[in-house]
């Protein structure tokens, strides 16, 4: 059962990767707010390029279940974290916390983990919890890309421009009267555009690269602030059917239902990003 765990951890970081991704919008689709769709693009578009710095928070909740190698299982998963991003700093982190209670076969599973990314420079930090509960980290060089809003931007507009705005409205996040974007993104251009960030990052590269035909369904929701058109809440579900290959195992497969939501703030302020003293020694 560790190494189907150590796959939904991966899976989960997927998800995460998500944050860094999903801050845009599409072509088409209806409009009800007192914006165009053209104007509502171009400046979601140039807030995110003078975006520069942020926090966010974010709860995630993962629901698996299926049978793996003959063993029928479920895992639920609750996670939370909180991070931040300093594009001029070069530097970024989340920490997130996450309890995993489920079956597989004749076992049970009731853990609880943490999960650590920092990118400091061009130095890529990441710490797990052990089997002792014991935080566990490793570093390497990070791709230089990680820091090239080009090529971010270029990932960006491949993904926005398979997506489509199915409804634009207004509604209020804390206090903020924001634009409420609901967006349909394609499937298998929408993993390509995980993959790629991820691999950057040294993860993922167990996974099959055709993994776009395990995305069954997908809805995202972005509340964007009207007068900085800075993205304020971001809303994502997913359903995947992963096949055994997917799995790292020889037979089986498993349904994975994905719900995050992330709350955006203090975009372009002063942000607190720093280093576990432990991270700095691994």
């Amino acid at each position: 059962m560790k190494n189907k765990t150590r796959y939904m951890v991966i899976l989960i970081l997927a998800a995460a990767m998500l944050l860094t991704l999903l801050t845009g919008c599409g072509k088409g689709g209806s409009n009800t707010a007192a914006i165009s769709m053209n104007d509502f693009s171009q400046r979601a578009q140039d807030s995110l390029a003078n975006l520069h710095s942020y926090e966010t928070n974010l709860q995630m909740t993962v629901n698996a279940s299926g049978i793996v190698e003959g063993n029928p299982g479920s895992v639920d998963i609750i996670m939370g974290g909180n991070g931040a991003v300093d594009i001029t700093a070069k530097k970024m982190g989340m920490d997130m916390s996450a309890n995993i209670k489920g079956k597989s076969g004749s076992e049970s599973i009731n853990q609880a983990s943490r999960i650590s990314t920092y990118v400091i420079d061009d130095v890529l930090y990441t710490g797990t919890t052990n089997d002792n509960g014991n935080m566990e980290w490793k570093h390497e060089t990070a791709s230089s890309s990680v820091w090239e809003e080009e090529v971010q931007s270029d990932q960006l507009v491949k993904l926005l421009g398979s997506s489509q705005i199915d409804s634009l409205k207004t509604e209020t996040v804390e206090g903020q009267q924001c634009y409420l974007a609901e967006v349909t993104p394609d499937p298998s251009q929408l993993w390509d555009t995980i993959m790629n960030q991820m691999n950057q990052s040294g993860e993922g590269s167990s996974f099959t690269q055709d993994m776009g035909n395990a995305i069954k369904k997908v809805t995202v929701k972005y509340w964007f602030i009207q007068d900085t058109m800075f993205i304020k809440k971001a809303y994502v579900y997913m359903e995947m059917d992963m096949d055994a290959q997917a799995l790292g195992a020889e037979s089986g497969s498993m349904n994975f239902v994905i719900e995050m939501t992330v709350i955006f703030n203090n975009h372009n302020q002063s942000v607190k990003i720093e280093l576990p003293s432990e991270a700095q020694s691994s």
